[in-house]
């Protein structure tokens, strides 16, 4: 625990899930000011509002679910705050080579969605390598597997092949992580194989009920700030931190702010550029982690979305031969009327590096994310984290402490609110039934 007065100040920068809770947290003990860059709070979690038909649709284009098993804080935060939820499909679909081989994995229907895949021997093999895939991954995590080894190294370990690879396990893992291809082989193949298996993807049934927040995420955020104490201030991109001996000076785009203690929620590769004096800890740890861009967009054109309507999916996996998305992105397409129920009447599509770009008239909203990228180098530099917490008053918490998702942003700034003598209500709560 960290000792200190309840009267000091603290600068959260970033208003993500991660920088979002933080200062929430902190703000039930300390003064906190929150400072957000972009024009609304909520990183990742970025609803767009639509009318159809005098109806308001909220469209999600970041966060979109989550299951209870896998994120245990934000369903607890859900709960504190209120925020209705509704049990979700999450389904996948892959359309390899413009269509040639297309499936999902709904049900028998949908897996051979392409009649010609009855009697296709490779495509048969391909199966049968899924099931040998997922009885080897369970037994090589009872054994704990390097972190040195790469997805890369496992696959080829254990001669899997090109087919398994290119069809089915890269197609999911890059929709999952928003990863090219090459980037997905350099993955730990430890945190890959025991992600796998958290989410129930080395089974064919037992897998966590996935769920959506009631009229979009943004409904949680609201909430949020409802309850936040401090002060908040956007479209105000810190752009220099400065820690002098007894406080610490943070220069916006707008102003000097002094503090006696600063948090950075923001991504891990925004701190070494704004952070004045970084120690050698500091540059080694941060240096390490490496961000994808990807760029969304909320449209309405079918043409991004596999030729067989009858393997439609919540998420659509899209490789083609014309453009090689291999080498720079991946392309996914996130059918949000199954995703979030939608009432409506046209079908609303989330595509993420689309391959070509949906018809200008399709088009209502352009985002750019940036996605975390996992190494062995940045899984190492993870467990260091924890010894840069509190040094010269300066905390970092983010998604990319973790597998890159909500409920590890939520999880590392409960941690550093923990470090603060702060604590998440629920957590309260259960100290109280151990006693």
């Amino acid at each position: 625990m960290h000792a200190m007065n309840q009267a000091q100040h603290i600068i959260v920068i970033g208003s993500g899930i991660s920088g979002l809770a933080a200062a929430w947290l902190l703000s039930q003990r300390y003064r906190v000011t929150l400072i957000e860059k972009n024009g609304y709070f909520g990183g990742h979690t970025n609803t767009i509002e639509l009318e159809e038909e005098n109806k308001l649709l909220a469209i999600d284009t970041g966060f979109i679910v989550y299951n209870q098993p896998n994120y245990p804080h934000l369903s607890q935060l859900f709960n504190h705050l209120g925020v209705h939820t509704q049990p979700t499909s999450m389904s996948f679909a892959a359309s390899i080579n413009d269509g040639e081989l297309e499936y999902a994995g709904t049900s028998v229907n949908t897996l051979f969605g392409q009649r010609k895949n009855i009697i296709s021997l490779s495509y048969w093999r391909m199966l049968r390598e899924i099931v040998r895939f997922n009885q080897l991954a369970k037994q090589d995590l009872k054994k704990q597997i390097p972190i040195d080894i790469t997805l890369d190294d496992y696959l080829e370990y254990h001669q899997f092949s090109y087919q398994l690879q290119q069809q089915y396990l890269l197609p999911m893992a890059a929709a999952i992580w928003s990863c090219p291809d090459e980037t997905m082989l350099q993955f730990p193949a430890c945190s890959f194989l025991q992600f796998f298996a958290n989410h129930g993807l080395l089974n064919i049934n037992d897998r966590p009920q996935w769920r959506t927040v009631t009229q979009g995420s943004y409904q949680y955020i609201k909430a949020l700030l409802q309850i936040f104490k401090g002060e908040l201030l956007t479209n105000e991109p810190a752009t220099q931190v400065h820690r002098q001996k007894h406080q610490i000076i943070v220069t916006t785009s707008k102003q000097k702010i002094s503090c006696d203690q600063v948090v950075f929620a923001c991504h891990a590769d925004e701190v070494l550029p704004i952070l004045n004096n970084p120690t050698p800890e500091e540059q080694q740890v941060l240096s390490a982690f490496s961000y994808q861009e990807n760029v969304a967009y909320l449209h309405t054109d079918q043409h991004l979305m596999p030729k067989q309507q009858r393997v439609w999916s919540s998420w659509n996996y899209l490789k083609s031969q014309q453009y090689n998305v291999a080498q720079s992105s991946v392309s996914v397409t996130y059918w949000m009327n199954l995703l979030q129920q939608l009432e409506c009447r046209k079908n609303y599509f989330v595509s993420l590096n689309p391959f070509t770009l949906p018809k200008d008239s399709h088009i209502i909203r352009e985002i750019t994310y940036h996605h975390p990228v996992f190494t062995v180098n940045a899984l190492k530099a993870q467990l260091l984290i924890p010894t840069l917490q509190g040094k010269q008053n300066t905390w970092f918490c983010g998604s990319y402490c973790g597998y890159g998702f909500h409920e590890d942003g939520l999880q590392s700034a409960i941690a550093v609110a923990n470090q603060l003598n702060c604590s998440a209500p629920w957590e309260q709560s259960q100290s109280v039934k151990q006693q």
